[in-house]
C-alpha cells in the first residue's frame, strides 16, 4: 500500500458485544468495517454515529486491512475529503442497529441518512470512486452489504503489514 492511502479494515473478531452475533446473522467471517485514513487513523461508522479514532492497544491483531485495487492518490484524496465532510457535519451520518437487523432478515433499509459499519464503507467509496473500482457492484439495495461481502470483494486486496508506514508506527506505539 503506498503511503497516505486511505484502506478498508474488516475486524475478523472482537470488535464489540454485538461481535458474534454479527458473524451469525451474516454466515461469515467479520464483524466490523471501517476505513484507515494514509495517516492510520479510523474513520467508522459506530454507534450513536461516524466518528475518527485511533486504533486501541492490541486491537490490530483482529483487524485485516485491504487496499482497494488501482486506487489513485486523487481518489484517495477524494475519499479523505469525504471523511472530513461527515465527521465536519452538525449532525454525522447516524448508526442504524434497526437497518443491521434489517439486513440480516433481507427487509430493505429504512430510508434517511442511516447506516451500519460496511454500508457507510459502500457509500463512501460509491460517492468517491469510479463505478469500475466499488467492490460490490450488483446490491439489490445500495449500500447494503456486510463486513463479510466487502472482504470476499475481489476488487479489495489484503496487504502485508510492513506496507504502511502509518500503521507499523502506531503498532510499535501498542
Amino acid at each position: 500500500m503506498k503511503k497516505n492511502t486511505v484502506c478498508i479494515a474488516i475486524w475478523a473478531k472482537g470488535h464489540d458485544r454485538l461481535d458474534k452475533v454479527i458473524r451469525f446473522l451474516t454466515h461469515g467471517r467479520g464483524s466490523h468495517a471501517a476505513f484507515v485514513r494514509g495517516d492510520g487513523k479510523i474513520v467508522e461508522n459506530f454507534y450513536p454515529n461516524v466518528r475518527e479514532r485511533s486504533f486501541k492497544v492490541g486491537e490490530r491483531k483482529n483487524v485485516e486491512l485491504y487496499t482497494i485495487s488501482g486506487i489513485t492518490a486523487p481518489e484517495s484524496a477524494r475519499l479523505e475529503a469525504w471523511f472530513d465532510a461527515e465527521l465536519g457535519k452538525k449532525q454525522p451520518m447516524a448508526y442504524s442497529i434497526r437497518n443491521l437487523f434489517r439486513y440480516a432478515i433481507n427487509w430493505p433499509p429504512l430510508k434517511g441518512n442511516r447506516s451500519f459499519c460496511s454500508s457507510f464503507v459502500l457509500r463512501g467509496l460509491r460517492e468517491c470512486l469510479p463505478p469500475g473500482k466499488q467492490p460490490l457492484a450488483r446490491l439489490e439495495y445500495t449500500d447494503y452489504a456486510s463486513p463479510r461481502d466487502l472482504r470476499i470483494s475481489p476488487l479489495l486486496k489484503p496487504y502485508a503489514r510492513e506496507a504502511s508506514p502509518a500503521l507499523i508506527c502506531h503498532e510499535a506505539a501498542e
